[in-house]
């Protein structure tokens, strides 16, 4: 329910399909119990945490998609934009630095572009100093659209938060951290 409420004070569209929040729990605990019963030789306690972590991260994509899904943007799209916008004025990057960035293939990115550019959110130039080189740029319509879009994810963000105090969303940051470290 605070979702919904959540999505109606940013005017957000909540008819967009969004995971139930409140049921993960309870589907998490079923699953353990069975995997605990089916399997007791096997440890269920890490697969839960990692089930866990999969669940949150999944709900969390799907909250932050409801403005992306409005603006008619991809999560490539808005990753595109959005690293556009923090270069700060005029706004610009290389396609390298997009594609370190954004991780994706050069023919994505280039697809990618393309889409933002017929929209009027990106232009191609060349560079000043290296007329070989491309330049992807924010428009003015671009520049708006990932602001307001930043704004109401930031916003999300912090109601996601709201419910852990500062030291808890600092050890929670560290722990996550410490986790990715087994990953990669």
């Amino acid at each position: 329910m605070k979702r919904i409420i959540f999505a109606q004070s940013l005017n957000l569209d909540t008819d967009v399909p969004i995971n139930n929040l409140n049921r993960f729990p309870e589907l998490l605990a079923r699953v353990t119990k069975q995997w605990q019963t089916e399997r007791p030789d096997l440890s269920v306690h890490e697969a839960a945490l990692v089930g866990c972590l999969l669940g949150v991260a999944a709900n969390l994509e799907d909250m932050g998609d409801v403005a992306l899904k409005q603006a008619g943007l991809s999560q490539r799209e808005h990753d595109v934009l959005a690293c556009l916008r923090r270069q700060g004025e005029p706004y610009q990057a290389t396609p390298s630095l997009l594609l370190e960035e954004v991780r994706i293939t050069s023919g994505a990115l280039t697809l990618c572009c393309d889409r933002l550019i017929k929209r009027g959110l990106l232009t191609r130039t060349h560079a000043q100093e290296d007329r070989r080189s491309r330049l992807l740029a924010l428009t003015t319509d671009g520049k708006g659209l990932i602001d307001t879009i930043t704004t109401q994810r930031f916003q999300l963000a912090e109601q996601v938060m709201s419910g852990l105090s500062q030291n808890e969303q600092k050890q929670l940051k560290q722990l996550l951290l410490k986790v990715q470290t087994q990953i990669t």
